[in-house]
């Protein structure tokens, strides 16, 4: 038995694709919600498999709670229920492995079937618009619109800072906690960004665990120690060279794709 969150801000999408996944026998629809609030608040009591989210453009896509909750329920798949299409969307969902996207005409039958295939394989989309995106990206790539990215590092300094970028603490707050100048702490944040190709440090810090570079042990971990390892007197700078905390200086990144 499938477990299925329907979101959409209409209430008569969210009624009427509730009937529709009903016809199933292998799918349960576990509770209806209108934004991504309600959403975290119903995962903390219930569990489900798969988020069926329904949005009329990609502009309301609300990505960095849908990271976050990635992260936290590491086991949530999400279904992008539309036909709205936008480049970075698409390759969003194709960086992730927790995301699929059907077109909102997709029929009843192929609709069972990306449930099915996002739950088994972690993603799922119509293979005409990835064969067409891809063309796309492959043009702005001959056309110098794309570059493919080279691995890159984030230094132990960054790495220590993300469970509070995770957080969701501002630089001015890092900065206090940390008895760190602000512009310090911005400069790190962009660092981060720019590496990861990120728009969010929600995002960054989904590639950086999806990828390896830091696990959710490490992230809490640091979180719990991070005043206890300051307080001792730890030298957490860019040119450390430091072993206490972890012994490599820094960490490798490859974009996905």
């Amino acid at each position: 038995m499938i477990r299925i969150a329907i979101q959409s801000d209409l209430e008569i999408k969210r009624a009427s694709y509730a009937l529709l996944l009903q016809e199933f026998r292998d799918f349960e629809v576990v509770f209806k919600i209108e934004n991504n609030e309600q959403l975290a608040s119903q995962l903390s009591q219930n569990t489900v498999d798969v988020v069926f989210y329904c949005y009329e453009s990609a502009n309301k896509i609300d990505w960095d709670a849908f990271y976050k909750l990635s992260i936290i329920h590491p086991n949530l798949m999400v279904l992008l229920f539309t036909n709205s299409y936008d480049t970075d969307m698409f390759q969003k969902v194709l960086d992730s492995d927790f995301m699929g996207y059907a077109k909102d005409n997709t029929s009843v039958t192929e609709l069972k079937k990306a449930i099915h295939q996002l739950c088994n394989k972690g993603y799922y989309y119509d293979q005409k618009l990835y064969d067409d995106h891809k063309k796309h990206i492959h043009n702005c790539k001959l056309n110098g619109a794309f570059h493919d990215e080279q691995p890159t590092k984030i230094t132990k300094m960054e790495r220590f800072l993300l469970p509070s970028f995770f957080k969701g603490l501002t630089t001015k707050q890092i900065g206090i906690k940390y008895i760190k100048n602000e512009e310090t702490i911005k400069s790190h944040s962009r660092n981060i960004l720019q590496k990861t190709n990120s728009n969010s440090m929600a995002e960054a810090c989904y590639k950086l665990l999806v990828k390896g570079v830091v696990t959710l042990e490490q992230l809490m971990l640091h979180l719990l120690l991070a005043f206890c390892l300051l307080g001792n007197g730890l030298d957490f700078s860019d040119n450390s060279t430091s072993d206490n905390l972890d012994s490599n200086s820094s960490y490798e990144y490859v974009k996905a794709g």
